[in-house]
């Protein structure tokens, strides 16, 4: 008897681990984006920065400068979270380089416009931080706010050529990461076209 019903508890366990495992929801696949920001509409007829301009790597602290997407809950604005599916395609860091360099090369700030890896003695230097680059997530709508700190710097003296913080904030198409995703990179366009614009209004006042 003993051993009729240890057989039997054995068949019910098995039935029971694969009724359970077949209704097991599947694991969402992980999600990537990439940060592309629009080509200026406008090119510098005269460099603003008349010399190498060497842009490196942003900085950002903690989940700033990880992968995982940041997202906000308008109710509960000091709490930051993670996305568990979905990642930058690299550090945010990194890929804010490529587009400031790509986007500073065809704003034609400067004669030229390098990377620290590539070794080229430069006149200036644009540092950075990134604070914000995140959803913000509502009831009735989603948002997304980017805030940088960008600066020039020049290099035989270390002079601060100028500098500032740029906050962004609009609207998403709608709830979805890649709605999220889109619309920051239209921030990020805006804040590099202030950016550049105050750069030559620096420029043009220092000529005169």
């Amino acid at each position: 008897m003993n051993r009729k019903f240890s057989g039997f508890l054995a068949i019910a366990v098995i039935f029971s681990l694969s009724g359970c495992m077949g209704s097991s929801q599947p694991v969402p696949p992980d999600n990537y984006y990439r940060l592309r920001v629009d080509a200026p509409t406008n090119h510098t007829e005269q460099p603003s920065l008349p010399g190498v301009l060497s842009i490196a790597a942003l900085g950002g602290d903690g989940l700033v400068s990880a992968r995982a997407l940041l997202f906000t809950d308008q109710d509960k604005s000091h709490a930051v979270r993670q996305h568990n599916y979905h990642f930058w395609a690299d550090s945010p860091t990194r890929l804010l380089q490529t587009e400031l360099v790509s986007y500073m090369r065809q704003r034609g700030i400067a004669i030229s416009v390098v990377t620290p890896q590539m070794r080229v003695r430069a006149d200036y230097e644009l540092v950075g931080k990134i604070k914000r680059l995140e959803r913000i997530l509502g009831k009735s709508s989603s948002h997304v706010v980017v805030e940088l700190d960008l600066a020039v710097i020049r290099q035989s003296d270390r002079r601060l050529i100028m500098g500032d913080t740029y906050v962004v904030e609009i609207e998403s198409r709608d709830e979805s990461v890649q709605s999220s995703v889109a619309a920051l990179n239209v921030a990020l366009g805006q804040v590099f076209r202030s950016f550049s614009g105050a750069l030559d209004q620096t420029a043009q006042t220092a000529r005169r």
